[in-house]
């Protein structure tokens, strides 16, 4: 039964980026997948595109209630039951970012840890997250075509 077998599923989600040296340190590019498509088709164009393919578990019911006792707010200001949304986000991603084909300077898979999760950079992780959102969220046209 689908309903309770999902939880094994992986979803996968590909990063494209480009990495541009300037002023003596590495810029990280996130390109859109659309613009990323169209330079993978240029041979002078595909050589610069960089792609990171990540591989997403879905949220079960436990999953979600796990993360959201693990997030409320310690914050003495906060409303009672108040969620941290920094924590709630951080906690999501390392519970649901399952595997990655990420390699060091040598070329060796690097696993996925939280402490390479926390070595990347912001817009990476922040891209990557929206685009695991956009892959497991249905929008009003799939509902109605299901």
């Amino acid at each position: 039964m689908a309903l309770i077998d999902f939880s094994d599923q992986l979803v996968k989600v590909p990063l494209y980026y480009k990495e541009i040296e300037k002023d003596g340190f590495t810029k990280i590019i996130i390109l859109k997948d659309e613009e990323a498509l169209e330079m993978l088709e240029d041979e002078e164009e595909k050589k610069d595109v960089q792609i990171l393919n990540t591989w997403w578990k879905i949220l079960s019911w436990q999953d979600s209630n796990n993360i959201a006792n693990a997030a409320r707010s310690k914050d003495a200001n906060a409303l009672p039951g108040q969620l941290d949304p920094y924590r709630t986000r951080d906690l999501r991603l390392k519970l649901c970012l399952k595997k990655w084909d990420l390699k060091d300077s040598n070329n060796k898979d690097l696993p996925v840890t939280p402490d390479i999760i926390n070595k990347l950079p912001p817009e990476v992780i922040g891209t990557l997250l929206e685009k695991f959102d956009k892959v497991t969220d249905m929008t009003a046209e799939e509902v109605g075509n299901s």
